[in-house]
């Protein structure tokens, strides 16, 4: 199982953000964009995966250790 995870803190000073992007069109052609704005959070992204290994498990039943492992990653993260 893989997740991504977003964590967002307000801030007291303004925070300087820059997004780029490049987008393929096609075969050739390409689109760049940048977005800088300033707002008062600090934002960290991360990915988890989380893995169950055991035969014949399925998912219904890996839930409680896969959501216990994601919790104990989100927490090591503060």
């Amino acid at each position: 199982m893989i997740t991504d995870v977003q964590i967002s803190e307000k801030s007291g000073a303004a925070v300087s953000e820059t997004s780029e992007s490049h987008v393929k069109q096609g075969r050739t052609a390409t689109k760049q964009q940048f977005v800088s704005e300033s707002t008062h959070r600090k934002t960290w992204q991360t990915r988890v995966m989380s893995t169950a290994d055991q035969v014949n498990l399925d998912f219904a039943d890996a839930m409680p250790a896969l959501e216990k492992g994601l919790t104990t990653s989100i927490s090591g993260l503060f």
